[in-house]
Order: C-alpha cells, then sequence, then structure tokens
C-alpha cells in the first residue's frame, strides 16, 4: 500500500512539473555546441565527406554509365547532393539571427 502511495505521488509531481519546450532545449545546445572548436571540427570533417560523396556520385554518372537518361539523373542527384551539403555548412556556420 505504500509503495502505491508513493507512486501516485511521485506521478502527480511529475504532471505538474513544467519543463521547457523542445524548441528552446534545441536552441540552447546548438548555441553551447557551437562554442565548442570541437563541434566545428566535427562539422568540418562531415561537410569534406559530404562533398566527397557528392563528387563521387557525379564521378559515377559521368565515367561508368552509358545510358544517357541514367547518367542525367544521376549527375543531377550528385548535384543536388553537392548544393545541399554547401548549403548545411552555411546555415550550420554563418547564420546570425536565425536562432532568435
Amino acid at each position: 500500500m505504500e509503495n502505491k502511495d508513493m507512486l501516485d505521488e511521485y506521478i502527480k509531481n511529475e504532471l505538474e512539473k513544467t519543463y521547457s519546450s523542445p524548441d528552446y532545449l534545441n536552441k540552447k545546445l546548438i548555441l553551447i555546441c557551437r562554442r565548442d572548436k570541437e563541434f566545428n571540427l566535427i562539422n568540418l570533417i562531415f561537410f569534406i565527406i559530404s562533398l566527397i560523396q557528392s563528387m563521387s556520385i557525379i564521378l559515377i554518372g559521368v565515367i561508368f554509365l552509358s545510358d544517357i537518361f541514367l547518367k542525367l539523373v544521376v549527375i543531377v542527384v550528385g548535384i543536388i547532393l553537392f548544393n545541399s551539403s554547401l548549403f548545411i555548412y552555411t546555415l550550420i556556420f554563418h547564420k546570425d539571427g536565425v536562432l532568435a
């Protein structure tokens, strides 16, 4: 009986607590991670890897494929990946008022 009362009290306390919104927590986490130099290095490494990946997709489309339609599709996918990696890199390192 005592455990049931403790559980009811715990649930009541948890339901009465107010937590910060997930948006606020995400902004706070991003601001904390931006101050660390390791975070910038990790992002730079992933940026370089994504550039290599998109360039290799484009090269596969240019060199190894013979069908012109398939070649164009693969090259367009590689260009989209390349542009998206540039866009994400720009957003991560050069946005000032986006978090406000």
